[in-house]
Order: structure tokens, then sequence, then C-alpha cells
């Protein structure tokens, strides 16, 4: 039996900028609102790191940034969401 997903709650995914730096943050809404998913089905909400590195330029940046992020994420988004985005240049530990 397969279930219409129009009936029930949209899906929820969680864009995750695992740096400190709202503008990089802000620069997502438009890239992610360009691709047109329909709003009825698929929810974006948006996450800056709370704390931490400005800007990932390294694996030490990069574990320093998950560091900061994964508490909250644990505390206060996993439950919400069904899927999550990490959005950094390299391969992140979050990831």
């Amino acid at each position: 039996m397969t279930s219409d997903r129009s009936t029930r709650r949209p899906w929820s995914i969680l864009v995750i900028n695992p740096n400190t730096t709202q503008a990089m943050t802000d620069a997502l809404i438009p890239l992610i609102e360009g691709l047109n998913f329909d709003p009825i089905l698929t929810k974006f909400t948006f996450f800056t790191a709370p704390s931490g590195v400005p800007s990932i330029n390294n694996e030490a940046d990069a574990k320093e940034s998950a560091r900061h992020c994964l508490p909250t994420l644990i505390t206060n988004h996993l439950a919400n969401h069904d899927a999550f985005l990490i959005c950094c240049y390299s391969a992140h530990p979050l990831s």
C-alpha cells in the first residue's frame, strides 16, 4: 500500500551551513528556492553554525565546526526533519 505524500505534512529538509557566516546561509536560500520544489510537499529550513569557525578551509576547521554544530543539531533539529543537506565545499564530518 502506498501513501499519497500530498495528504501528509511536507517533507522537512534542514539545509546546514556548518560555519558561522550567516551571509553564506542567506546565499543558499535563493539557490534552494530556484530548485522549484513544491512548497506543499517540501519545506526547507536553514541552519548556521551557532559558534565555531567563520570559514572551513581545512580538515581541522571542519572538525571544529562539527564540534560546535552537532550538539545543537542533536538537541534542536534532528527529530524535526526528514532529511539534511550539509552545505560545505569539502567533505564534512557531519555528512
